[in-house]
């Protein structure tokens, strides 16, 4: 079998991008991503590129609560504040990656996930961190094209046991293969977020069903106390400075601790507005003609709800690629479009078959 890079590139954004995950190592998950902009050659992408480490690092640096942070609360601090950055300037990357899946992807994903099983089976390392591993592979729901590479998508969201993501899922299958309800859904959430979110009035109703919740016990593995102590900060525009949110929990529960809902993060640290320049580049991604883009943007907006993937690079590497992910007969290798009649044939077959010939 000849292996191409179009078929590489999925084993990339599904496999090796979020191996140095389990290996305690996320940060060379970068890697990937910079690999990825020097091959384009594009300086628009370097540029965006160290404009967002630029800012990430004034972000922590220049914040009100940097002296009584932690080392551990920095980095922490400095990947959230890196990966929001990348998700504001994601419509302006130009990252071309011509994804191709192929038996040899789908048979390393495959091996992958039996990795990832055996690792909960046998209480290896954090199942929290299995979880966001798992994100990656998830992606595969919607970049595979034919029932089994979408097993292997739904088989990860199973492995991680996230409710938030199976629902996330779901809600994306529904909501966003449509082009159409996609621009409807994205613009009415963004108006409403507009004309909402910067209300105290928001943040006190959220407050209230939170509090109802844990009179009646239902504390969702504890996420409610910490979703709380957050909304306990006063409504800012701006925030209260990176890291702010990571003091506020450890003041609670007494040690480091992340909060399970990165929009009470970024409310906290960084204020309302920001909240609603990422709502708005989520609504924008939401809305762009591929598919497998909408499906993305809806998985990570929903995951944010009750989980923390802006604070590990692999999840955010991996929704970067996919948003810049070429598939189809585009992304055969032009020695296909030689064979068997050129390149006719070869969009014939990717269209009838749903692979390659």
């Amino acid at each position: 079998m000849n292996i191409n890079r179009a078929q590489l590139n999925v084993v990339i954004v599904h496999v090796l991008v979020p191996l140095p995950l389990l290996l305690g190592s996320s940060i060379l998950a970068y890697i990937f991503l910079f690999w990825r902009i020097f091959r384009t050659g594009r300086i628009r992408n370097l540029a965006l590129i160290l404009g967002a480490i630029a800012a990430a690092w004034l972000l922590v640096n220049k914040s009100l609560a940097f002296d009584s942070l932690t080392p551990q609360m920095r980095l922490n601090a400095f990947n959230m504040a890196f990966s929001l950055v990348l998700i504001i300037l994601s419509p302006l990357f130009r990252i071309h990656f011509p994804v191709a899946p192929s038996r040899y992807a789908d048979t390393i994903i495959f091996l992958f996930l039996i990795v990832l099983a055996t690792m909960l089976y046998v209480d290896v390392g954090n199942a929290a961190i299995v979880q966001l591993a798992s994100f990656s592979v998830a992606l595969y729901i919607f970049t595979g094209d034919t029932t089994f590479r979408r097993l292997l998508g739904a088989s990860a969201l199973i492995l991680a046991g996230a409710r938030m993501l199976m629902i996330a899922a779901a809600v994306a299958l529904l909501l966003f293969r449509s082009y159409r309800l996609a621009l409807i859904c994205g613009a009415s959430g963004l108006i409403a977020a507009i004309v909402f979110a910067p209300q105290a009035e928001l943040w006190l109703f959220l407050q209230d069903i939170l509090e109802g919740m844990r009179a009646d016990g239902n504390l969702y593995k504890g996420r409610v106390n910490l979703w709380l102590t957050l909304l306990a900060n006063d409504l800012t525009f701006f925030g209260h400075g990176a890291g702010s949110a990571l003091l506020a929990l450890e003041a609670r529960v007494g040690e480091f601790h992340l909060p399970h809902n990165d929009y009470l993060r970024i409310y906290t640290d960084f204020g309302v507005v920001t909240i609603l320049l990422v709502l708005s580049v989520f609504s924008y991604n939401a809305t762009r003609q591929a598919m497998h883009q909408r499906l993305s943007t809806a998985l990570l907006a929903l995951f944010m709800v009750s989980g923390n993937p802006l604070s590990f690079p692999t999840v955010i590497v991996s929704y970067l690629l996919v948003m810049n992910a070429t598939m189809g007969d585009r992304a055969l290798p032009r020695t296909d479009a030689r064979r068997g009649g050129g390149a006719g044939a070869s969009e014939n077959c990717w269209n009838l078959k749903r692979s390659f010939c």
